[in-house]
């Protein structure tokens, strides 16, 4: 397992894979004197000087498998790492297990991401221009360029609310509906900007990362109809309810970003947290939030306030997790009123997603 990543030189400039495609991206990294040593190790039979896929995929799995604390076979890699380096298919969670195993730094990982999204955002725009005075291929009829999520968080590690403000470009002559999908436990939903909020209503159940959570379907009605190529910003605010929480004494918490389907770009997440959290992680996962999809899992310092960028998201799932004190949460709020107290359910906690 490599201890530390290459530090990054002059040539690491992301300018100069401006207009690079992102499997060429990754080859070049591959090709890096720092990083073809570790999947080198790996050749068993050398067939030209080109890059061996059977020994990349032999070295991913043996750090990942050190990594993530289970065992993963070479031979469920070999393929997923063909498409990528052939360019064929190269999805965000592959990116972020190749990232993961070779220990890229954090402006190689970020170009990758931005060459993956630059592909991806020019080829859905190309597919949509022919047929835009009939119907786009998103059925939502817009793109998401830019989402952000600001999450406060009281002193005991429960989420008090968060503001998301999305950034949308019509790919319609005449937008007028824009709907945004959140998971949450809703104890007030407030439309901040972008138009008039004209429906809340439940999604689909099975897309939950965790069952205490619901779905919501937001219809947020344009001021004016939006025609093709427009550009416009909605916001809403979500104050959480956390008594539900509270009940099952959860002393885990996640907020988290992901899967889109279609893929959102320059996605971000911003915690400010009232009191510093305590066992802070970092993760990713492969499509759902289950322990056998985690692709990373990083410790965090303690600190007030973290933040994470993307310039897309699409098949992985992103999140930061902490400790709660639930005891300490269910004294401030609800002091000793047996009323409340006598809801508390005797289960065992569980860890459930705020957002």
């Amino acid at each position: 397992m490599p201890t530390s990543s290459p530090s990054p030189s002059s040539s690491d400039s992301s300018a100069d894979f401006a207009s690079a495609l992102p499997h060429q991206v990754l080859l070049s990294l591959l090709n890096r004197p720092a990083y073809r040593r570790l999947w080198m190790q790996h050749v068993q039979r050398r067939r030209g000087s080109g890059i061996n896929q059977r020994a990349v995929a032999s070295f991913m799995a043996y750090e990942l498998s050190d990594l993530l604390g289970q065992q993963i076979d070479p031979d469920t890699l070999k393929d997923r790492v063909a498409r990528a380096l052939k360019g064929t298919a190269l999805s965000d969670a592959t990116l972020h297990l190749f990232a993961s195993a070779f220990g890229f730094t954090a402006l190689e990982k970020h170009t990758l991401q931005q060459a993956l999204s630059t592909q991806n955002l020019a080829r859905k725009i190309s597919q949509l221009a022919p047929s835009r005075a009939t119907q786009a291929l998103d059925p939502r009829s817009y793109t998401s360029l830019a989402t952000a999520m600001e999450a406060r968080i009281d002193p005991f590690g429960f989420i008090k609310d968060f503001t998301v403000t999305e950034i949308i470009r019509s790919d319609v002559d005449s937008l007028e509906l824009i709907q945004p999908r959140v998971e949450t436990i809703p104890q007030a939903l407030t439309l901040l900007e972008g138009g008039q909020l004209v429906e809340v209503r439940e999604g689909p159940s099975h897309t939950l990362h965790y069952p205490g959570n619901k779905v919501y379907q937001l219809a947020i009605q344009t001021p004016y109809p939006l025609g093709y190529g427009q550009i416009h910003q909605v916001s809403y605010r979500v104050k959480v309810d956390i008594d539900p929480l509270l009940r099952e004494r959860d002393d885990e918490h996640y907020t988290s970003l992901g899967p889109f389907s279609p893929a959102r770009f320059n996605t971000s997440m911003i915690l400010t947290f009232d009191r510093p959290p305590q066992n802070m992680r970092q993760k990713f996962w492969n499509q759902k939030m289950h322990e056998e999809r985690l692709i990373e899992d990083i410790p965090l310092p303690s600190q007030a306030r973290y933040s994470a960028t993307f310039p897309m998201i699409e098949d992985t799932v992103f999140a930061f997790s902490w400790e709660a004190d639930s005891a300490g949460a269910i004294r401030h709020y609800h002091g000793q009123d047996p009323s409340w107290l006598s809801l508390l359910d005797s289960s065992s906690p569980s860890p459930r997603s705020q957002s």
